[in-house]
């Protein structure tokens, strides 16, 4: 990181324990050339992190869900997709399920995906084996997606366990 990148992530971000929409706004004003030393992608410890990191197309042990929302401005949708598609042609697939929230942005699809992450999480918490087919895609009816507010809670959990 260049100075003033680290001045804001330090003193910034830190503090706040902020997420990437936070980083988007706190770096938003920060030049590239203030973010990064130029040329900090041909380091050999930045390549071996994105050699490992990188798994589109990947083996992995499922099952796994992917949730996301159609209009998701933080997540690229297409991109997710794209990756998704690559690791379900391979020749062995482990069960993945892709589920797409139609017209849902960042923030409302925190609040909505409980329905569907929880109960298969509680699922293969408690040993249910997941039967079918290896990939399922899927799409979803929006969740309040006329009027939708960003709230200083992640989702509806949050403000219940408050009360």
């Amino acid at each position: 990181m260049m100075p003033l990148s680290n001045d804001v992530w330090m003193n910034v971000l830190v503090p706040l324990s902020g997420c990437l929409p936070s980083a988007s706004q706190v770096f938003a004003d920060v030049s590239p050339d203030q973010l990064v030393q130029s040329g900090y992608n041909t380091h050999p410890i930045v390549q071996k992190y994105a050699d490992i990191s990188h798994k589109r197309g990947r083996k992995f042990e499922g099952p796994l869900l992917v949730l996301t929302g159609e209009a998701d401005q933080i997540v690229s949708v297409r991109q997710l997709s794209s990756l998704v598609n690559d690791t379900c042609n391979l020749p062995k697939q482990e069960s993945l399920e892709f589920v797409t929230y139609r017209n849902t942005d960042h923030f409302p699809f925190i609040q909505a995906n409980p329905a569907k992450g929880l109960p298969w999480v509680k699922n293969r918490l408690s040993g249910k084996v997941v039967s079918g087919a290896a990939c399922v895609q899927s799409v979803i009816g929006g969740f309040r997606t006329d009027v939708t507010v960003e709230a200083l809670s992640a989702n509806f959990l949050v403000d219940w366990g408050s009360l």
